[in-house]
């Protein structure tokens, strides 16, 4: 079974149950484990709150292999609300962070996504920032369609 097939599986039955509060969706496949956050689950979208992924890719990487695969991430994404860019490398613990960019902006408030990557895996999610106020993680609304493509892609990425 691809992960497609078991997103689509488990994301049916989120669905018909109605779930409106945060519900974790866990795929397997090929030594990579998916763990998303899913609220609001619709039959064509629903609220991303995370997703996290570990692979083999990632077990034994330093700075400059989580550097590379942070690029690769940034170039397959491009279907997000805005595109990724490597923000930071920490060559100390071996993480490297990327965000929006540009984030998205709304007046005061600014939008944007970040996924870390460490010797663990990827960690996607997005964040809300206000004037005056420590920065929130808020879900993301996304098609059922990108939710896929999105799966495959940081599976793909990290085995």
């Amino acid at each position: 079974m691809n992960i497609a097939h078991q997103l689509r599986t488990q994301y049916a039955q989120l669905a018909q149950s109605g779930a409106v509060t945060p519900a974790q969706v866990q795929i397997v496949e090929g030594g990579v484990t998916l763990t998303l956050c899913l609220s609001g689950v619709q039959p064509l979208a629903c609220e991303l709150h995370s997703i996290e992924v570990n692979g083999p890719r990632y077990a034994q990487a330093d700075a400059d292999e989580l550097s590379r695969l942070g690029q690769q991430l940034a170039d397959h994404l491009r279907y997000l609300l805005e595109p990724l860019q490597v923000h930071e490398v920490d060559r100390e613990l071996d993480v490297v962070q990327l965000r929006s960019y540009p984030p998205r902006r709304d007046q005061q408030t600014v939008r944007y996504f970040e996924a870390t990557l460490a010797r663990g895996g990827v960690m996607l999610a997005r964040y809300e920032k206000q004037p005056q106020a420590s920065r929130e993680q808020i879900p993301a609304v996304v098609t059922t369609e990108v939710l896929e493509l999105l799966c495959d892609d940081l599976a793909r990425l990290s085995a």
